[in-house]
């Protein structure tokens, strides 16, 4: 039976009295050979990263919001050829994350519900990341008319790039002047909040 380390570099149950002090890699669940590391009593590991103990491709960690809270906005993103920046449309969701490491994969998933006050134009749903000006990605969609509910989905793939804390925020507008209301349309709330957004960021080994 293959020893499992948690998280934090802990195998649960083993102590040096009930093995040798020291395993090799391929000894470990997930890890590929190619060291050594020592067990002391405690049964902590030394040498080993959080990241580590992943096998490229394996999922680190999921954060997620979801919301079905009401909000209107009515700053517009021009549907142009330039990117959207963090002072157009309106801010209506964020997200932080920890990266356990900075080579790994960052999979950001939106899903925005809402609606526009003005027939015959685009909006736009953004992606943004802390302070940063530009858009890391953006989604639109044509609604047929106004106060007609849509779902825009957006997805973006990243390296984390750092283990600090970061944060994703969401902004939508259209590119007419008007109202974008957020989890309903025409600034009235649907379905008693089951109308719902959300962000979910999922950390992958790289």
């Amino acid at each position: 039976m293959p020893i499992v380390v948690n998280g934090n570099g802990i195998i649960t149950g083993i102590t040096t009295a009930t093995i040798s002090d020291k395993l090799t890699v391929s000894s470990l669940e997930g890890v590929g050979a190619g060291t050594s590391v020592r067990v002391l009593s405690g049964s902590k590991l030394v040498g080993l990263t959080t990241a580590s103990v992943f096998a490229p491709g394996s999922i680190i960690q999921v954060v997620n919001i979801q919301t079905g809270t009401l909000a209107t906005g009515t700053t517009t993103i021009p549907i142009d050829n330039t990117i959207p920046q963090n002072t157009e449309g309106t801010e209506f969701m964020t997200l932080a994350i920890t990266p356990t490491s900075a080579t790994s994969k960052l999979i950001i998933d939106v899903i925005w519900c809402g609606a526009i006050s003005v027939t015959g134009t685009t909006m736009a749903v953004a992606l943004f990341q802390d302070s940063t000006a530009n858009a890391l990605a953006v989604s639109s969609v044509s609604p047929p008319a106004s106060a007609y509910i849509v779902s825009v989905p957006l997805r973006h793939y990243m390296t984390a790039g750092s283990t600090a804390m970061t944060t994703f925020k969401i902004r939508a507008g259209m590119g007419a002047a008007g109202t974008t209301t957020f989890n309903g349309a025409g600034g009235i709330g649907y379905f008693g909040g089951t109308l719902a957004s959300s962000i979910t960021i999922t950390e992958i080994a790289a």
